[in-house]
């Protein structure tokens, strides 16, 4: 059986890093994907070897990336890109907002014996409403050998994203089984191209012989990425149901819907059903109304309620791009008329106008400080008075 090692073209004599769906940028020369099912393993001394399903070795490296792996997690405008060249950070700074890369919201639980087995199912949701080439959004239950934070030296993860990471994917939404290791090491199975209303699978199995098989499976088309990961060697003890972003800018980054629902959630540890686990929620960001919801039957709500979409906010999105760097404060002022509400409409116009003046500002800035200093107070300066009147 052929199997294809995509991404071994990609060594290059500069680090090029890419954003990884486990809340770290690798560097793309140490990303490994293949178009069909592999068997991965470590020697001895922690290096990596893959074979194809019919034994045939496929590949073999040293245990650490020659490029050791950086955080994508940042604060506010604090995201940096190294290796990526000036044009990574200069369409940050033509956003014209402020912007952070987080695991977003999430549900994790620690148990004290190894999992045997984690699976959920999830409904691809609606594109989000406003993407940028360099946003990217990761949905996906996942194992790791400690918890967020703890330092992990690696996640096995079934992933559903839109926009790019070192496995492909782009203005669309995709599944890939991810092994990513905090070495600086991943490898990847296929990247599938899926639609808005597929019905995805995520499991992780382990055998009797300690082995795990990764699955992220379109049950609606059929298509699977998969891989085995053999007797990895410290144990899974951390489950995770999570939502990931990479320079998220604004709240039409998330998905067009009021949430991602996790349902039919099984989970195995130390060969015991843990019927409904005792998740722990994390909400690292809300300014969207980010948030998870534990429903009493087991599933797990990733909820974004304040996303952009209809009315007001989708004249406003439609009219800025319309507006091309030309006159946004009159292509947002039109918006009003979107607008069917009685009461508060003189709020509504102070809003619109104080966006508009933002993005004119915006659109005339060359660096970060520019927007985050002066056009924040140009806003203040006309947002207060206005509202005043109201």
């Amino acid at each position: 059986m052929k199997l294809f090692l995509l991404s071994s073209s990609l060594l290059a004599a500069s680090a090029t890093y890419v954003p990884m769906p486990n809340g770290m940028q690798l560097d793309s020369s140490c990303i490994h994907q293949f178009d069909e099912h592999f068997r991965l393993s470590t020697t001895s001394g922690g290096d990596y070897k893959a074979v194809g399903s019919g034994g045939e070795s496929v590949g073999a490296w040293d245990s650490a990336c020659a490029f050791p792996p950086l955080p994508t997690s940042s604060e506010d405008g604090d995201l940096s890109l190294p290796g990526s060249g000036p044009s990574s950070l200069e369409d940050v700074e033509d956003l014209g907002a402020s912007y952070y890369s987080s695991w977003v919201a999430y549900a994790g639980h620690t148990e004290k014996k190894e999992y045997d087995l984690l699976s959920s199912t999830f409904v691809v949701p609606p594109a989000p409403h406003d993407y940028k080439r360099i946003t990217s959004l990761f949905f996906f239950n996942g194992l790791q050998d400690q918890p967020s934070g703890g330092g992990a030296t690696y996640i096995l993860q079934p992933v559903l994203q839109y926009g790019k990471s070192g496995c492909g994917g782009g203005n669309y939404w995709s599944i890939a089984a991810f092994y990513v290791s905090g070495s600086g090491r991943a490898f990847c199975g296929k990247t599938y191209k899926v639609q808005e209303g597929d019905v995805i699978n995520g499991n992780m199995t382990k055998s009797e012989e300690g082995d795990w098989t990764i699955v992220a499976e379109d049950v609606t088309s059929g298509v699977v990425s998969s891989y085995t990961a053999e007797q990895v060697t410290t144990p899974a003890i951390y489950g995770c149901i999570t939502m990931e972003g990479i320079v998220v800018y604004n709240c039409g980054a998330f998905p067009n819907a009021d949430e991602v629902l996790f349902y039919n959630n099984v989970a195995v540890a130390g060969g015991k059903d843990l019927g409904k686990v005792g998740w722990d929620v994390t909400v690292k960001k809300d300014e969207c109304g980010q948030d998870v919801r534990l429903d009493s039957n087991g599933d797990v709500a990733i909820l974004t309620p304040e996303h952009v979409k209809g009315g007001v906010e989708e004249c406003l999105v439609g009219g800025l791009s319309a507006a091309e760097g030309g006159d946004a404060e009159a292509a947002i002022r039109g918006c009003g008329e979107a607008a069917d509400v009685a009461d508060g409409q003189c709020a509504l116009q102070c809003t619109l106008g104080a966006i508009a003046r933002y993005w004119d500002c915006a659109l005339d800035c060359r660096s970060v400080e520019c927007i985050t200093v002066k056009c924040v107070a140009d806003v203040i300066a006309f947002d207060i008075p206005c509202l005043d009147k109201c």
